[in-house]
């Protein structure tokens, strides 16, 4: 445990930049944040990477530190926390479930058909839509119709037109965003 004076004198010479500072403070506190960080990531390899990450960010923003709000190792374990987090956000891609009771519904990895050199836009509606809904998309976003004239052209209500729609965006939404 440091000693209040020790803390603050620490703090002072963090807040200037001072390197001699940083190496004491990491080999004071890395052992205990690194035991917060394995706790959510559960792999020791990143947990290293984003122990490294955490003291990257501590370095960058102590001057957001306020003792009045709360201790330093508090404060340090919720940006290890929050670092750990966004770790595992970053480095684990969603599988998203697109059965919702469709027989033709396959388990589909987010990533499968976005590729920098080709969205394949047309290629994930077909895949991920009902056929009622790509029919509709279809007509809406490649041939430019209006969703009066597709009520018309297929003999649905307006409302279900528009309802198709709808669902069909919220379907594709997780694709690309």
């Amino acid at each position: 445990m440091i000693a209040s004076n020790e803390l603050e004198m620490l703090l002072v010479l963090l807040k200037q930049g001072d390197p001699r500072a940083f190496r004491e403070l990491h080999t004071r506190y890395a052992k205990p944040l690194l035991r917060v960080i394995v706790l959510i990531v559960k792999d020791s390899c990143q947990a290293e990477d984003v122990l490294q990450d955490t003291f990257v960010k501590v370095w960058q923003y102590i001057h957001h530190y306020d003792s009045q709000k709360g201790g330093l190792y508090n404060w340090m374990s919720t940006v290890a926390r929050h670092t750990a987090i966004d770790s595992l956000r970053r480095r684990t891609p969603p599988v998203i479930a697109i059965s919702d009771g469709d027989p033709e519904g396959v388990l589909v990895d987010k990533h499968d058909w976005l590729r920098t050199d080709c969205i394949g836009v047309e290629q994930v509606a077909r895949r991920v839509l009902r056929t009622h809904q790509w029919q509709v998309v279809q007509l809406v976003y490649w041939k430019g119709r209006t969703q009066q004239e597709i009520a018309d052209e297929l003999g649905l209500p307006l409302g279900t037109v528009k309802t198709h729609v709808r669902l069909s965006l919220i379907r594709l939404r997780p694709f690309f965003s």
